[in-house]
């Protein structure tokens, strides 16, 4: 059995409890997300306010990787929407701060998928800038200035959304979250 906990996913399971719980009516459901939520900010990121990618017995790994970071977005902004707990905003927030100020490339308006190493060869020297990361990054940054008034983290989603749409142009079904998400944002009156 693997005991090795792993960031993005469990994220990802956390928003579908919380959704479930809602859906269904089910609070246990919504315990049992909130209970894993606190595990992860509890477990998996650091101090500086940034999420590792897994964690192995008590030591957590991999430092800055973008669906770490954005899925735990979504599952605290999940976690927001369902409680109204002022602490899940505000890490979320300060989560998405560290993913822009480390990750985000000016020039393109888009996240990169881990953060820049000098020491890095072959083909890790190469980062991208993944549609679906990105526009799930878009698609918080869009909720968290719809939650806490912040014009600066709409520009941002605008630019980043901005910048998806060639590499949505080009990817095919695979760009078919990105569509979710400019249909979504369009539904909510978030653009």
């Amino acid at each position: 059995m693997d005991h090795t906990v792993y960031t993005a996913s469990n994220a990802h399971m956390i928003s579908s409890y919380l959704l479930a719980a809602q859906v269904l009516e089910d609070a246990t459901l919504g315990a049992q997300a909130l209970q894993a939520l606190d595990y992860l900010c509890t477990h998996l990121m650091h101090r500086d306010g940034y999420m590792f990618h897994y964690v192995m017995g008590d030591q957590a790994y991999l430092a800055g990787q973008l669906a770490d970071q954005v899925w735990m977005v979504q599952a605290l902004l999940d976690a927001y929407a369902m409680s109204g707990s002022k602490k899940h905003l505000e890490t979320a927030i300060a989560l998405m701060h560290f993913t822009c100020q480390e990750l985000l490339d000016p020039q393109s308006g888009l996240f990169y998928d881990y953060l820049a190493d000098p020491e890095a060869i072959g083909r890790l020297a190469l980062r991208e800038q993944p549609l679906t990361e990105n526009a799930l990054a878009a698609a918080c940054l869009l909720r968290m200035s719809a939650y806490s008034h912040r014009k600066n983290l709409h520009g941002t989603a605008l630019r980043v959304l901005s910048g998806s749409l060639s590499k949505y142009y080009h990817t095919g079904i695979q760009g078919a979250f990105y569509a979710c998400v400019i249909a979504q944002a369009s539904e909510q009156s978030w653009l």
